[in-house]
């Protein structure tokens, strides 16, 4: 029996490793995309908050990032995240 459970463990750490995604860096990169005049999103979000998450929702901080925008026009420079809400269900992960 043994051999089926190590051949069972090392089939299993296989599958998770090839599961790698890195929510932590997407949303740090994120963050420094978004500093913008007095807002600055990094001194209220914890990236390391989704290290846990259980897939890969690099597509929200992506779509976070497309639905930014800065107005440097204005002193001091003014953000525009009403956008965000469209990113919301990019941030679920999918049940079975």
């Amino acid at each position: 029996m043994r051999p089926i459970a190590f051949v069972t463990l090392a089939a299993a750490h296989l599958l998770l490793a090839a599961c790698t995604f890195d929510n932590v860096g997407a949303c740090e990169s994120f963050l420094d995309a978004t500093a913008c005049g007095e807002f600055n999103p990094a001194t209220s979000i914890d990236c390391t908050a989704y290290e846990p998450a259980r897939c890969d929702i690099s597509a929200y901080f992506d779509c976070l990032s497309d639905e930014f925008v800065c107005d440097g026009s204005t002193d001091p420079a003014t953000a525009d995240t009403s956008g965000w809400a469209a990113c919301e269900e990019l941030a679920v992960c999918e049940t079975e």
